[in-house]
C-alpha cells in the first residue's frame, strides 16, 4: 500500500504542476482567469462532465499523459516528466490519433449525459419517489462515470498497444 501511495503521489504532483503551468499560461496570454481556472478541471473531468466544448480536449490530454505515467510504472520506471516526453515522442502519431478519438468521445459522451441527465432529473425530482428516485440519479452519475472512464483506458490501451506492434514490425522489417 506504501508503495502505490508514493506512486500516486508521485504523478498527483507532476499532474497539478502542469495544471498550474498551464492556467499560468492562460492567464498570461490573455484568457480569462476564471475561464483559465477550468484548466484545473483536467484531472476530475475524466469521470464527471463539469464542461462542455472545448474542455474536453484538455482532459483527452491529462488523460493520456496520465496514461503514460501509469505506463512508465508498469515497465518498472519512475513516473518523469522527461519519460512521458520521450514515451510521447515514441507513440506520436498512435497518440495524437488516441487524443483526438478520446476528444470526440468525451465531447458527444458529456453531451449525451448532459442531455439524459436533464431529462432524467425532471423525471425523477418529481417528488413522488422520494429517496428512491435520489438513488436513481446517483446511480446513473456512477453509471456514466465507469462508462467514461473505461472506455478512455480502452482506447489509451489499444492505441498504445498498436504502436507497440508497430514499432515492432518495423524492428522485424529492417
Amino acid at each position: 500500500m506504501g508503495q502505490r501511495a508514493r506512486f500516486a503521489w508521485q504523478v498527483i504532483w507532476r499532474l497539478l504542476t502542469v495544471f498550474l503551468g498551464a492556467v499560468v499560461l492562460a492567464v498570461t496570454t490573455g484568457v480569462d482567469k476564471h475561464a483559465a481556472a477550468t484548466l484545473w478541471v483536467g484531472f476530475d473531468g475524466l469521470a464527471f462532465p463539469w464542461r462542455q466544448g472545448a474542455l474536453q480536449i484538455w482532459i483527452a490530454f491529462i488523460a493520456t499523459v496520465t496514461f503514460i505515467f501509469v505506463l512508465q510504472k508498469g515497465t518498472g520506471n519512475e513516473a518523469r516528466f522527461i519519460g512521458v516526453v520521450r514515451q510521447l515522442s515514441t507513440h506520436k502519431r498512435t497518440l495524437l490519433f488516441s487524443w483526438v478519438y478520446l476528444g470526440l468521445f468525451l465531447i458527444s459522451i458529456t453531451f449525451v449525459q448532459s442531455k439524459l441527465a436533464l431529462m432524467l432529473g425532471a423525471f425523477l425530482d418529481d417528488g413522488r419517489l422520494g429517496k428512491v428516485g435520489t438513488y436513481l440519479l446517483v446511480g446513473f452519475i456512477v453509471l456514466f462515470s465507469y462508462l467514461r472512464i473505461w472506455v478512455v483506458v480502452a482506447i489509451l490501451t489499444y492505441s498504445i498497444r498498436a504502436s507497440y506492434r508497430r514499432l515492432g514490425a518495423q524492428e522485424v522489417s529492417l
